[in-house]
């Protein structure tokens, strides 16, 4: 069995940070391989490897950004509906609320089959 010892954990935590902030940075794969193979004094299999860390640790930061994002589009699509029923502007509520639906993925979608003469076709989300 493989024993890691404290020091590589801190190297390969070391590694993975750098790739990171490389990649936020803007660089591509082949300079961050490039740069942190010399800097490191190590192969491009462990650079990979580290990046391949960083790039999953971007995936969740991005997932958690997105999930804010929508959260709070929601949050105030539905205050906004909940103001202009208050204000009795129910054109503007069923405005808000069409477009709660459409981030939400509850709305219609029409598709259109060409060729096909007098059938109509409806896929609707549930």
């Amino acid at each position: 069995m493989d024993h890691i010892t404290q020091a590589n954990r801190c190297e390969i935590e070391e590694r993975v940070t750098r790739c990171l902030q490389m990649l936020l940075d803007g660089y591509k794969r082949y300079q961050i391989v490039e740069e942190l193979t010399r800097e490191f004094d190590c192969s491009s299999k462990t650079i990979d490897n580290a990046l391949a860390k960083a790039y999953k640790i971007r995936a969740k930061e991005a997932e958690k950004i997105q999930e804010e994002a929508f959260n709070d589009a929601v949050t105030a699509l539905t205050e906004l509906r909940k103001d202009m029923r208050k204000d009795r502007d129910f054109k503007g509520a069923v405005s808000a609320q069409k477009e709660l639906n459409k981030i939400c993925g509850l709305e219609k979608q029409d598709i259109e089959i060409k060729g096909l003469k007098d059938i109509e076709i409806r896929v609707v989300k549930e």
